[in-house]
């Protein structure tokens, strides 16, 4: 099953859904089909609590979309944390992804140049739990990711990504007219060489996956396998492929899900823990990562719930196409081609005319 649904607003429709969880009896419903063979008593618990989640994760949004950056990271935290606890005691009675929720599973280093500070992953917690559920390789315990590494997967940042890091982001895409990937749109001189060709050379292995009409692209280079065919795994947009961090030297798939979840973690530590740190941060006056963080902490929050949608429902959302304005776009971007066709078409018109034709 991979049904989609196109609306105006995905965030607000998504929302609009989850909110069935919210109600206890739904979610009694919902997992009597998902789980097979549950008992009675450990259905009651389980309703009870995904429902709790997912009304505390509710009001952590609303209260985030209340404040300003100096605190809505933190708040963004709570509801991610209750909306991954949900989504698990939702879809499986394992009692060791369930007792994940006993702990973080990860912790933060803060550094003055924020985009090396490092998140490390522990042997158990959420991150195991989630990532046993939505992907079928786990990044190692005790190993340290920086943020900027994190923040190079996750679709909707990646042309500001490059513009304030100089690194290349892990999001490849594809042109519509010229059907061929490229990995951002600011590749300047300033990368490193070998960072380039490395990417570049990931692209290369994808490319025999190009079609005429491309929907939906994704490998990981670590299984081999489409990311449509891994569990849970949606991104916001279609014509995207995500490539693999490099972690100790082996291609690592980390999926956006979990990349998105780790950023407002550590976002929402800097907060809690390093107040002076992140006030200097947001203060768009002196911070160099401003625009990267404002823009990544909305980015992150959608592409959390984008992909816990699909999780729950196997439903890719997607927002509705503006095609007059895709229609301007590719006016102005192939004025001199249309041009001279017309041009084209006009002369063999008046030659015909001429043959009295």
């Amino acid at each position: 099953m991979n049904n989609e649904i196109i609306v105006d607003d995905p965030l607000k429709y998504i929302l609009r859904e989850l909110e069935l969880f919210e109600q206890t009896d739904y979610c009694k419903k919902y997992i009597a089909k998902k789980i097979v063979g549950i008992k009675d008593v450990d259905l009651e618990k389980h309703s009870e609590i995904a429902s709790a989640c997912f009304r505390q994760a509710s009001e952590y949004f609303k209260a985030g979309n209340s404040v300003s950056l100096a605190t809505k990271p933190l708040l963004y935290s709570y509801a991610l944390n209750n909306y991954a606890k949900g989504m698990v005691y939702l879809t499986t009675k394992d009692d060791k992804l369930l007792n994940g929720f006993n702990k973080h599973g990860f912790s933060s280093s803060m550094s003055n140049n924020f985009l090396t500070s490092t998140i490390t992953k522990k042997a158990n917690g959420v991150i195991s739990s989630l990532e046993s559920l939505i992907q079928n390789e786990q990044i190692e315990a005790n190993q340290n990711i920086c943020l900027y590494e994190l923040l190079s997967i996750i679709p909707g940042v990646q042309d500001i990504f490059g513009k304030i890091t100089n690194h290349m982001s892990n999001v490849g895409f594809i042109t519509e007219t010229e059907k061929y990937y490229k990995l951002g749109s600011y590749i300047t001189a300033e990368y490193k060489k070998e960072e380039y060709e490395k990417k570049l050379e990931y692209l290369k292995l994808y490319s025999s996956i190009a079609k005429e009409k491309i929907m939906f692209i994704g490998v990981t280079l670590a299984t081999g396998q489409k990311i449509e065919k891994l569990k849970g795994f949606s991104p916001i947009y279609k014509d995207k492929i995500i490539l693999p961090l490099i972690i100790n030297n082996k291609p690592t798939m980390v999926q956006p899900m979990i990349a998105a979840y780790l950023i407002i973690m550590h976002y929402g530590m800097a907060v809690r823990y390093h107040a002076e740190l992140w006030d200097r941060l947001i203060d768009a006056k002196i911070s160099n990562v401003y625009s990267l963080i404002k823009l990544s902490i909305e980015e992150c929050y959608c592409e959390f719930l984008v992909d816990l949608y699909k999780y729950l429902f196997d439903i890719d959302v997607v927002k509705k196409q503006n095609y007059s304005s895709m229609i301007k776009e590719y006016l102005k971007n192939n004025k001199e081609e249309i041009i001279n066709m017309v041009d084209r078409g006009l002369a063999a018109k008046m030659q015909k005319k001429e043959r009295g034709l």
